[in-house]
């Protein structure tokens, strides 16, 4: 008979480094993880984006001396209908599309979650009454694990779609594409080509990233992001761009942080953010000059990417990591992404876990009545 497995918990940026070896471990045995469960993607979003990385707790089961799960959450009060509401969540943020945790290969899908919720109750400092697992997956370990056995208390909500192309063939991706978007795009392409030299830079060299990214920020500030518009503009914001930076500086060193550039005669008109992992390019944010729109520049960059992804023998996916309603045009695949919440048999777990039930019950029915044609 196999024993529980034991439970260790680490905290904040020191916490992180120390159960680097395990986390490695447990990612090398994982048939397809993805970008947003890299050590250095997390160890990049801890140090910059979360107010208090103290905050974070990692939670590592282990079996023997091997650790079979990672569990990285954030500690939070939550407020419902006035009642403090202890919460464990995953790490999200504007800038963080996607999260989850580890798990080895070989483990039962449900069975390290359901052994870390037992440990919890039985800290009182680490007691609980609600978990949030949003921005997960489909197909990662924290929809595998709530899709086995009974969760009782479980809410689950689909938020949206994480949107990738395969790029076993460009033919095969340009065929899936609308054919009307398909000739819209060749002839913005000719507007654009007779406005001047058109080149595609894909740039990953470590000593030129830093340039490249210069000019990711001019395109993404000089647009409605900028100081006239919403003032969302990375370059604004300190916490964000050094966030970046980091990115640039941790997926750069192994080549696996990639600026793309749209120039016309020379001058940066579109710009994309990607980092790779295994056989995935995944692009977290682009950027386009507004006043060549008619020619629809970031199209034309996405375009190149992709004949460039197909022309790669390391790449097999190009994934736009959300599921934006412009990229619907190019017919790409999509996997879709779930927020889920247990609660905890505790008062006010059940008392969350009620109100949030009949808000989304009010929300479904408010989406029926409002449908076209009723």
């Amino acid at each position: 008979m196999v024993s529980d497995p034991r439970l260790r918990v680490e905290r904040g940026l020191e916490g992180l480094a120390s159960i680097q070896p395990e986390w490695s471990a447990i990612i090398e045995s994982m048939p397809r993880s993805r970008f947003h469960q890299s050590f250095e993607w997390h160890r990049c979003v801890v140090a910059h984006l979360e107010a208090d990385p103290l905050s974070v707790h990692y939670f590592v089961l282990y079996r023997g001396s091997a650790a079979i799960a990672i569990f990285p959450l954030r500690r939070v009060v939550r407020r419902v209908a006035g009642i403090a509401v202890r919460t464990w969540e995953s790490l999200t943020h504007d800038h963080v599309p996607l999260s989850d945790f580890l798990q080895q290969a070989d483990i039962v899908a449900d069975s390290p979650l359901r052994t870390l919720l037992r440990a919890l109750n039985r800290e009182p400092a680490l007691r609980w009454d609600v978990l949030n697992l949003d921005r997960s997956l489909a197909g990662g370990p924290a929809i595998s694990a709530v899709s086995r056995g009974r969760w009782p208390l479980l809410l689950a909500r689909r938020s949206t779609t994480s949107m990738y192309f395969d790029c076993s063939s460009y033919d095969g991706c340009q065929e899936r594409m609308d054919g009307h978007f398909r000739r819209n795009l060749r002839r913005q392409r000719k507007k654009l080509d007779q406005r001047g030299r058109v080149e595609f830079v894909a740039e990953s060299d470590p000593s030129a990233l830093p340039g490249a990214f210069q000019e990711f920020l001019r395109l993404e500030q000089s647009g409605w992001k900028g100081d006239s518009g919403r003032a969302s503009a990375i370059a604004l914001h300190d916490r964000l761009r050094a966030f970046y930076e980091s990115l640039i500086c941790g997926f750069g060193r192994n080549g696996d942080a990639l600026i793309t550039l749209l120039k016309l005669d020379g001058r940066p008109v579109a710009a994309q953010f990607c980092v790779l992992h295994r056989d995935t390019l995944n692009i977290l944010k682009i950027a386009y000059d507004e006043t060549y729109a008619a020619e629809a520049p970031g199209s034309q960059l996405l375009d190149e990417l992709l004949r460039h992804c197909c022309d790669s023998p390391h790449i097999g996916r190009l994934c736009l990591t959300t599921g934006p309603e412009w990229a619907t045009r190019w017919r790409p695949e999509a996997d879709d992404v779930w927020n889920f919440a247990v609660a905890n048999r505790t008062v006010r777990g059940l008392i969350a876990y009620a109100l949030q039930a009949a808000r989304i019950r009010a929300s479904a029915v408010k989406r029926r009545w409002l449908r076209p044609g009723k």
